[in-house]
């Protein structure tokens, strides 16, 4: 009977809990396996003293820093890691120790060691704690409690480090598992069971005994499964169970109070675990949910999840709740993981759509607006309207706005709402019924609404109403219930429309702004073009009235403009421009504006942030860097007091304090994360309340909130390392040989790290163990020794990274700042050493110095003896510099002497062939002469090849021929040599042909060096053996010149190819220079082959050459495939013609300059030459200057080494004067490298020719060069157009050319321009001109001018083609026709009416001469 009376009084108990449940606001953040968590079945949730976070899951044990996880699993390589993943409960003990019960027994993490060890004591029952831990606790005596399953309960005692087993099972009453344990103030232990109900012990376990019911005397839990045991306050117990749902026990009274057995659907709660959050709240996780219960009111709030909700619980099953020590409540989950519930200190109101009756409709709020009644009517423009009591915040949504859902305007006229909507007209709501009074659209008739889409209502001070719409402005007309439309604003879109003080009505369009009289009268500001700036270009789009009643307009894109003035036209107001053209604002579109109580006029804009009007410099100033404000666009601005701002920005909700002396100005910002809809809120959509309430509206719901009421966490923060990194490894994943030596203690606890040389590389991670709002926190850090001032690094870069630090002592500071911009007291700092590398050690400088003198010590034994060995080289050194300096002089002087005789020999050849002119009656003499001028060449010749060799000037040019037929021919050149001294000669090639790559030039001065050698050095009646042949093996090319003479000793052989080797040439009455076996074997080895003599006394000498004649062999620059190689005849250094000209001039073709300094040769070149030209002479460039300054000269030839001015310099004088510049030049020289012949071209010489030369060749090149000039003279007569490429004049001849012809085409039509105009004109003299033309045109003066005006006439008839005679010979200067037809003809061979008729008119046919000017 009891018992139905109990449950009857429970039932009627659960049903006024019911009936007494309260709706609050409750806003979860939720940490998830996608915000880093390791599993989201949370079973375990603990704060521990440094305040971290830790929660245990099924796959492993957490720990939470406000903004990451640092995860501990079981890691089978290092046996300090967690040695099970399934984490069941935890605890941290009085020495901050934590202990871990999992599936397979208990581990304590040590935070200052970082480390885990697995508790595997012996019990005094001589077991251990092996299996799943239910539960884990502590009592004031420091005793740890462990119940593990089917083992009963463990006892701990730190103090004396034993474990004692409690055997329950052995009481008669219990047969499960210990579920729950706690121990009262009083010491007694109550303990809940699987299923054998509620026992206590006041004798330490001694005794344990059921908890009997104080009205039957019953057992209350018999049977049943306690879940958990709390101790609260007044000395009062909760205890949940399976059957019983939550009690409250009362220790003192014995009283045992029923709090919870249902929930409000009548369903039985199953409570897994609570939590005494204060004196009289009772939060109780249950399978369904959350429930808060007021101990005192006996009221709850149920809490459940929502999938509308995005703030409400991740998930209903509530496995572990925990209290932080900012008042926060953490609650862990089955399948949701952890959620938040911060202390709420800011006491924002969120409303957003939760999909529930009482709810928000629609996420975009778009229009506030508060009736007479109280009732706030919110705009949305996804859900349409909706009603909320600002008394007893119920929701009631409008159900006719089901048909308009997008809100732009509300306006209360009277007791009557007037929404404007987009796209559905206007709507009028009697606010008291909620019916809707009339709809108005657009129709047919001319006084309905211009469009259906309403944005802006307002409601002047005599009762108009102006409704602003997309297409234009109109006007309520009361008495005809309908509208009047105003003209001039059709077409345009009304974004805004204000009453300023004076009764006017500004509107704010797309297309600029204009004004609406008192009296109705529109001004248009829109048509005003003022200093530049196009006002119809412009989009206004919020206006405000400043203290002066001037006007404030904001723009999309123009800034902001504001108009001063009073009056009823244009003319009457001035307009100022505020933008980044003219720099009084930094940003084009300005979001909204707001004068505050002060008189203040403040601009939000978009990019730049908040700016603020100095009426003393006449421009906006951007606050918002200066003051560091956060984000960059300000959406709406409203006051809530004289010196306070509410901003909506695009990061978040900001409160700025902004008294008049702004150096104190101080902001906060307000998020997500304080109860913010969201970071970003709508433009203008912000309101405030008689009451002070303030309103924002966003993408996601609203915010209301009275400013006065907010107040701010006085949490004192808590800043603490949490990681090391070491080259970006973590400090747990360093070797433990590693960590032990940088610290001993972990991050967290460390006051000191010592880093060696080779770990100078690291970074210091911190965090602030703040949850309400961890994003928001600010850093500072700064080490003392190298950092000169504090860092300040971004919210999300939390830590400091320092490389390389130099050796010494630092000391690390951090500081943080909390959400609100509050700085906490400054931590103590760590201390950083960085020991030297090790070469720096006083054990390595000990090292150091007793090597320095060690070492000085040997080098000072090797130093005496180094000088006496350098004596000992030295002296051979300058014996061998000696000799390469003597060798070096030799050639030297044999390269000297070689030019300077080269010029001789000219003379003596020059004279030989004089003298076959003169008496051909000695030939044999001349023979003679010749032959030994061709060998004396051939001796200079290979003394320059072998300077060339000397200096690495020799080039290889290989090409392909007939190798046999090129040595045979040059070894027959020979024959006459070897008669004479009576030695037999042999030739033996094979193959024949033998096609080969090789240099002819190469090969003949080493077969020349080799058979001289043979012959120099071979008895009379000796004989000689050349020997060509092919070998496969190597493919190559295998020369032997053999002789039957004395031979060479073998110690001869060893130098026998050194420069300068002189061989027995006085025993053999013969004459030698030393060099030409070393030229061979340069020659040789240049042509990629190999030489080697096998000689002994008295059996004769034999060479042999051997070389590549292979193509692959050769470089590609080496290679000439051009070239075809030819019989060698005579080696006579004889320039090759470009142009071939046979004969010479019968009669003197002109006149020539000769320069030379040496006499003998010039007396030869002129005698050869003078007989077909007039022939001036002169010894160096200074004489021939004066030469030519003061004769007329056709060609100059000149040497190029001469005395005063060499040829070189010359000609560059004669090239780059304008007297002169059209002279050809030819330069001898007995230089003739290539370089050389650059040289010579670009001095602007016309022909180079080496010497020794054969005058016959002078000749040719002289009368080439002067027949070229004649050519260029009858071209330039022919040409119709003066084309300057084709005739190949200097620049400077040119320049003089084009300024002749265009002088006389300026005067073409002026028969009076005479010489002395023309002279005038060209600006030369009268004796120059005259050179100058018959130089380069063949032409006098007269010829010349006549010359351009023939072809002008010629160009008039193509232009004109039915031109008169007369009107063309005046156009060209002619005063008589018939003159002019005359000296037309004797120009072109034609009159001009036959040239007309055959080129212009008739054309010209197949048999018909070429036209006698070329290029028409």
């Amino acid at each position: 009977m009891k018992k139905n009376i109990i449950t009857f009084v429970a039932l009627i108990i659960g049903l006024i809990c019911r009936a007494q449940t309260v709706d609050e606001n409750y806003y979860f953040k939720s940490l998830s396996s996608q915000n880093g968590l390791s599993q989201n079945t949370v079973s375990a949730i603990l704060q521990d003293s440094k305040g971290f976070m830790w929660f245990g899951t099924k796959d492993g044990l957490d720990r939470y820093d406000g903004v990451s996880f640092r995860h501990f699993k079981y890691d089978r390589t290092n046996p300090r890691s967690l040695g099970n993943n399934f984490v069941t409960s935890l605890y941290e003990d009085v020495e901050g120790n934590i202990w871990i019960g999992t599936d397979v027994g208990v581990y304590i993490y040590y935070p200052e060691k970082d480390t885990f060890r697995h508790f595997v004591e012996l019990s005094d029952r001589n077991t251990r704690i092996e299996r799943a831990v239910a539960m884990i606790s502590g009592d004031r005596q420091g005793r740890i409690w462990i119940a593990s399953e089917a083992q009963n309960l463990f006892c701990y005692d730190l103090k004396e480090q034993s474990l004692r087993n409690y055997i329950l099972t052995e009481h008669s009453l219990v047969s499960t598992n210990v579920k729950c344990l706690t121990v009262d103030n009083s010491g007694t232990i109550w303990i809940g069971f699987y299923g054998d109900g509620l026992f206590y012990s006041k004798d330490n376990l001694k005794t344990l005994h059921p908890y009997l019911s104080p009205v039957d005397n019953e057992e209350t839990y018999n049977d049943d499964v306690v879940s958990k045991i709390v101790l609260g306050a007044y000395n009062c117990l909760y205890i949940s169970s399976l059957k019983g749902g939550v009690k409250e026990l009362n220790l003192t009274s014995g009283k045992l109070r029923d709090l919870l057995l249902k929930d409000e659907n009548n369903e039985a709660i199953y409570c897994r675990t609570l939590l005494v959050y204060t004196d009289n709240e009772l939060w109780i996780g249950t399978e369904s949910g959350v429930y808060i219960y007021n101990l005192r009111t006996e009221k709850y709030t149920h809490l459940r999840s929502s999938e509308y909700d995005p703030y409400s619980l991740s998930d209903n099953a509530i496995y572990s709740f925990c209290k932080d020590r900012e008042d926060g409540i953490w609650i862990g989950s089955y399948f949701g993981g952890v959620n938040y519930y911060p202390r709420s200190y800011t006491y924002f109101e969120k409303y957003y759509p939760k999909g529930i009756e009482n709810s928000l409709h629609g996420k975009r709020v778009r229009e506030f607006c508060r009736d007479s009644q109280g009732i706030l009517w919110i705009g949305t423009e996804d859900g349409g309207l909706n009603r909320f009591n600002l008394k007893t915040k119920d929701f009631s949504f409008f159900a006719p706005s089901a048909g308009f859902t997008n809100i732009h305007g509300l306006c209360l006229v009277d007791d009557k709402l007037w929404v404007g909507t987009f796209s559905k007209g206007l709507k009028v709501i009697d606010t008291r019924s909620g019916v809707v009074l009339k709809t108005y659209q657009k129709n047919d008739s001319p006084r309905s609404l211009i469009d259906n889409s309403i944005f802006a209502i307002c409601k002047t001070a005599t009762g108009d109403i102006y409704l602003g719409t997309m297409f234009g402005l109109v006007r309520y007309n009361k008495q005809s219930d309908d509208f009047d439309r105003i003209p001039e604003l059709n077409g345009k879109f009304i974004y805004d429309i204000k009453e300023d003080s004076q009764g006017k009505v500004w509107l704010g369009t797309s297309y600029g702004f204009s004004m609406l009289t008192a009296e109705g009268n529109i001004c248009r500001f829109d048509l005003l073009d003022v200093m530049g700036l196009n006002l119809r270009n412009l989009i206004a789009q919020d206006i405000e009235e400043g203290v002066d009643g001037e006007m404030w307009i904001a723009t999309e894109n123009m800034g902001i403009v504001r108009v001063v003035g009073n009056g009823n036209n244009v003319k009457d107001y001035k307009i100022y421009s505020y933008s980044p053209e003219n720099d009084k604002l930094n940003s084009l579109k300005v979001m909204c504006m707001y004068k505050d109580e002060l008189g203040r006029i403040w601009a939000g804009t978009e990019g730049c942030g908040l700016s603020l009007y100095d009426s003393k410099i006449g421009k906006f100033i951007s606050v918002h860097v200066q003051w560091n404000l956060p984000g960059d666009v300000i959406s709406s601005i409203i006051g809530s007091k004289e010196d306070e701002l509410w901003l909506g920005t695009n990061v978040g909700l900001v409160r700025l304090y902004v008294p008049e002396d702004l150096s104190k100005v101080n902001y906060r910002l307000y998020t997500t994360a304080d109860g913010m809809q969201d970071n970003v809120f709508i433009r203008n959509v912000a309101c405030k309340t008689e009451e002070g309430e303030l309103f924002f509206g966003g993408a996601h719901g609203y915010n209301s909130f009275f400013p006065d009421r907010l107040k701010e966490s006085d949490f004192q923060l808590s800043i603490t390392i949490t990681n090391i990194k070491i080259f970006d490894k973590s400090w747990n994943n360093l070797e433990d040989a590693v960590r032990n030596r940088i610290s001993e203690q972990s991050p967290d606890f460390t006051k000191k790290i010592v880093l060696d040389y080779w770990h100078n590389n690291f970074s210091i991670e911190f965090a602030v163990l703040d949850y309400m709002n961890p994003a928001q926190n600010k850093y500072a850090y700064k080490l003392d020794g190298f950092d000169t001032d504090w860092q300040y690094p971004d919210q999300l870069r939390r830590f400091a990274y320092y490389n390389n630090l130099p050796a010494g002592t630092y000391k690390f500071h951090l500081k943080a700042a909390n959400s609100n911009g509050i700085w906490g007291e400054r931590e103590p700092a760590m201390e950083i050493v960085i020991l030297p590398p090790p070469w720096r050690t006083w054990w390595a400088y000990v090292i150091y110095a007793i090597l320095i003198i060690s070492a000085g010590c040997i080098l000072f034994r090797m130093g005496k003896k180094r000088v006496q060995l350098y004596n000992a080289l030295h002296l051979r050194e300058l014996e061998k510099a000696k000799a390469d300096e003597l060798n070096h002089t030799k050639l030297q002087f044999f390269t000297n002497i070689t030019h300077e005789l080269l010029t001789p020999l000219t003379i003596i050849s020059a004279t030989v062939d004089e003298l076959k002119l003169c008496a051909p009656q000695n030939g044999d003499y001349y023979q003679i002469m010749t032959n030994n001028i061709n060998r004396l060449i051939r001796l200079l010749q290979q003394i320059l090849e072998f300077r060339k060799a000397e200096t690495g000037n020799l080039k290889l040019r290989v090409s392909r021929g007939d190798l046999a037929a090129f040595v045979r021919n040059s070894v027959d050149n020979f024959e006459p040599l070897m008669k004479k001294k009576k030695i037999y000669f042999s030739i033996m090639t094979n193959p024949e042909p033998f096609m080969a790559y090789f240099d002819s030039d190469k090969i003949d001065k080493i077969l020349y060096n080799l058979l001289s050698n043979s012959s120099k050095y071979n008895k009379e009646k000796g004989t000689v053996w050349v020997d060509l042949s092919y070998e496969k093996t190597l493919d190559s090319a295998v020369l032997v010149v053999k002789d039957n003479g004395e031979g060479i000793s073998e110690e001869a052989q060893k130098t026998l190819f050194k420069r300068f080797y002189e061989g027995d040439y006085r025993k053999f009455n013969t004459i030698g220079t030393g060099i030409g076996l070393s030229l061979t074997k340069d020659l040789v080895e240049l042509h990629q082959g190999t030489i080697s003599v096998q000689s002994k006394l008295g059996e004769g000498t034999a060479f042999k050459v051997i070389i590549p004649i292979n193509r692959g062999a050769y470089k590609e620059e080496n290679i000439d495939d051009k070239s075809d190689v030819l019989p060698v005849a005579q080696h006579i250094p004889v320039e090759v013609v470009e142009e071939e000209e046979e004969g010479q001039a019968e009669e003197k073709g002109g006149t020539l300059l000769l320069v030379e300094d040496n006499e003998d040769l010039l007396m030869m070149m002129t005698k050869l030459l003078k007989a077909n030209y007039n022939v001036y002479t002169a010894c160096n460039g200074k004489e021939g200057i004066e030469v030519i300054g003061n004769k007329d000269v056709d060609l100059i030839v000149s040497d190029v080494m001469m005395p005063e001015m060499d040829g070189l310099e010359f000609c560059r004088y004669v090239k780059g004067h304008f007297d002169t510049s059209h002279i050809p030049v030819i330069l001898l020289t007995a230089k003739n490298k290539e370089e050389d012949r650059v040289e010579a071209y670009e001095a602007g010489a016309d022909a180079f020719i080496s010497k020794p030369f054969n005058l016959s060749v002078l000749h040719a090149r002289i009368s080439n060069l002067l027949k070229t000039r004649e050519r260029a003279n009858k071209d330039f007569k022919k040409q119709l157009v003066f084309e300057v490429d084709e005739l190949n004049y200097t620049s400077i001849d040119e320049e003089f050319l084009q300024k002749a012809i265009g002088s006389v085409q300026a005067h073409l039509d002026d028969p009076l321009f005479d010489q002395t105009r023309f002279v005038e004109e060209v600006g030369v003299s009268k004796s120059t001109l005259f050179r100058k033309l018959k130089s380069l045109t063949g032409l006098s003066y007269s010829s010349f001018v006549r010359n351009i005006r023939m072809k002008a006439a010629c160009r008039i008839m193509e232009e004109k083609r039915n031109v008169r005679i007369s009107e063309l010979a005046y156009a060209v200067g002619f005063n008589d026709p018939k003159y002019f037809s005359a000296c037309f003809k004797k120009e072109l061979g034609m009159h001009p009416s036959e040239y007309m008729e055959r080129f212009i008119n008739g054309g010209k046919s197949e048999n018909d001469e070429e036209n006698p000017v070329k290029d028409r």
